[in-house]
Parts: C-alpha cells; sequence; structure tokens
C-alpha cells in the first residue's frame, strides 16, 4: 500500500519493472506461506488423529443410542423435501431406518445440480406426511438419544430447532471426523465418505 502512494512520474521505466517484480515475489513468497501453513496444520491434524479417533470411540459404544439424520432440499427453492434417519437403538442392537417424503413438496424434483433419489429408499416404504408431521415424528425419535450425528451439520441443526429439540444434545459430525479416520486433507462429502468407508454407492 505504501508503494501504490508513491507518485509513479518519480520513477523511471527500469525502476517501474523492478517494482513489478518485487510485487510478484511478494506475492509468491504469501503463497508459499500461506501453503506451508496449510501443511504444518494438516501435519498437526494427523499426528493427533489416534487420540481424536480414540477419544470417538469412547464416547460412542454397544451401549450409545445414535440419532443420524440427513436433510434433502429442492435445489432451485432450497426447501427441505426429504428427511434420512437412522437410529441405533442399543436396547434392541438394532439399526432402525426410516425416509420421510414432505407432502407439501411431494412433486419438487432435482436432477439438474443435484441427483434425485427420491424413490431409491432400499429399506421398506418411503412415508409421505405434511411437515408438520415430518417434525413430529422426527423429534420422537430423536428422544432419548445420547448423540446427533450428521454430516455438515448446520443446516440439520436449523430444522431441529424448527422442531424445537436440540438444546442438550450432543453432536457428532462425521465431516469434522472424516479428514481423521481416512487421513486425506480435503473437506470431504457425504458422498465421498460413503464411498470411501463402505465401497458402496451411497443412493
Amino acid at each position: 500500500s505504501f508503494l501504490q502512494e508513491i507518485h509513479y512520474s518519480l520513477y523511471t521505466a527500469e525502476d517501474m519493472v523492478l517494482l513489478r517484480t518485487h510485487r510478484k515475489a511478494l506475492k509468491k513468497i504469501k503463497r508459499a506461506e500461506s501453503a506451508l501453513n496449510k501443511k504444518y496444520a494438516w501435519d498437526k491434524k494427523l499426528e493427533d488423529a489416534p487420540r481424536r479417533l480414540l477419544e470417538l470411540n469412547e464416547m460412542v459404544n454397544q451401549y450409545t443410542k445414535l440419532f443420524c439424520m440427513d436433510l434433502e432440499f429442492c435445489e432451485d427453492t432450497c426447501v427441505i423435501t426429504e428427511v434420512g434417519v437412522s437410529l441405533f437403538n442399543p436396547q434392541s442392537k438394532k439399526l432402525e431406518v426410516y425416509h420421510f417424503v414432505v407432502l407439501e413438496y411431494y412433486n419438487r424434483r432435482n436432477g439438474k445440480h443435484v441427483p434425485d433419489h427420491k424413490d431409491d429408499f432400499q429399506y421398506g416404504d418411503s412415508q409421505v406426511l405434511p411437515l408438520e408431521l415430518v417434525e413430529v415424528a422426527v423429534k420422537t425419535l430423536l428422544e432419548g438419544a445420547d448423540y446427533l450425528v450428521g454430516h455438515a451439520f448446520g443446516n440439520d441443526k436449523a430444522f431441529l430447532a424448527q422442531c424445537g429439540y436440540f438444546e442438550n444434545t450432543k453432536v457428532l459430525d462425521t465431516q469434522k471426523y472424516a479428514p481423521y479416520a481416512l487421513k486425506k486433507n480435503q473437506q470431504m462429502s457425504l458422498t465421498n465418505v460413503v464411498r470411501d468407508t463402505l465401497n458402496e454407492e451411497p443412493e
């Protein structure tokens, strides 16, 4: 910024070439510093991974009730069209899976930017309900859960608050733990997490 304030007419053509070269060199130095900082942060994360995963395994065991949820939004209007829920109940040792389709937006379909899998539920019948009843169902299923499990949990958190339930339940965000488990220095989508952990397509 100091150089920009100096009147360029005071400089010769050779001086201007030197100034431009200097600025380019500074930009390269800043990029190199940024890359080093990112690498250092990633090295620290890898170093910390065994402890973080051990911590996670201690929190979650066969007696832990897990509530996992994923939302599907209409790509054009951002309204909620589907809610998927998986519930691990430690008493029955079973995984209960639910797929709720929001009645008000039943005819809204993705496919332009986001794949449309509304009809691909593989664990029974989808339940088509008004949004208000979907909220009631989700709140009922969530009761007694020790942890909420989600991926990039911000949108899910807002929906649960809308259902009137969230305050005291702990969250496990798979987006946060994926780099530790998979040792990949990137923010991973839920699709890629499923592919890399289960070797299955995530429909």
